[in-house]
């Protein structure tokens, strides 16, 4: 009787101390998976595609029903070093809530462009379409002034019959009392979107930095020479 139990001790000892089967990295297989092996399926699928992963018999959708799309569903294993997906199908609500698709291709533009017959003045659209839209697609326009100008609310307003007419950008100003010389050659400007005077500038990096007013012919170096307003005296560029 001794013996039997000292044996069984033995076999349990040994399969205790057994090692586990170290994590690797994982491909799917596309075969029969093992039996027992957990299982996983997409939803809402018209059409499937099957792999084995690790540990997992996997159901994925290559293809949805009528108002749904597809949506990537991460995996994990304790078997495996990396990780991986399946596809399963959601509700396709489109971009517009409850408006489905009908509102996908309403995009507000990134990209400002010249206002037709108004020098110094640009827009983009900024569209919005949603339930409070009767999901129709609204577009407005946003204004900015051009490089070169400035105004912290430019606006246009386009008329039928006559057009557009904007207002609310100035354009930089030339430097007050200069002399024409010869070898002048210098460009006042502005970063667009400038609402301020004192954004307009002279640029010192670039080849057309010379300058000359009533008190002598300069080159302007360093850097940007900004407009600043001087109480005492013209205002003008510094």
């Amino acid at each position: 009787m001794k013996k039997s139990i000292f044996t069984v001790a033995v076999l349990l000892l040994t399969f205790a101390s057994a090692p586990a089967v170290a994590a690797s990295y994982c491909q799917p297989v596309l075969s029969n998976c093992i039996a027992g092996t957990t299982k996983l399926s997409g939803s809402n699928c018209a059409t499937t595609s099957h792999f084995c992963w690790g540990g997992y018999d996997v159901t994925s959708c290559a293809s949805c029903k009528s108002g749904y799309k597809l949506s990537e569903i991460p995996l994990s294993s304790t078997q495996c070093t990396n990780t991986y997906q399946y596809n399963t199908c959601v509700p396709d609500t489109g971009t517009g809530g409850g408006c489905g698709t009908a509102c996908d291709s309403c995009i507000s533009s990134l990209i400002w462009s010249n206002v037709s017959g108004n020098t110094g003045y640009q827009r983009r659209a900024i569209r919005t379409c949603n339930e409070d839209t009767n999901c129709k697609c609204i577009t407005n326009y946003e204004y900015r002034c051009f490089a070169g100008y400035y105004g912290a609310s430019p606006s246009c307003m386009t008329l039928i019959g006559a057009g557009t007419e904007c207002s609310g950008c100035s354009q930089c100003p030339d430097v007050p009392d200069k002399v024409d010389w010869v070898d002048e050659s210098y460009s006042i400007t502005s970063a667009a979107g400038s609402t301020l005077i004192t954004q307009c500038y002279i640029d010192g990096t670039a080849s057309n930095h010379y300058i000359a007013d009533e008190t002598g012919h300069y080159t302007i170096a360093g850097g940007k020479c900004y407009y600043k307003r001087i109480l005492s005296s013209n205002p003008g560029l510094h």
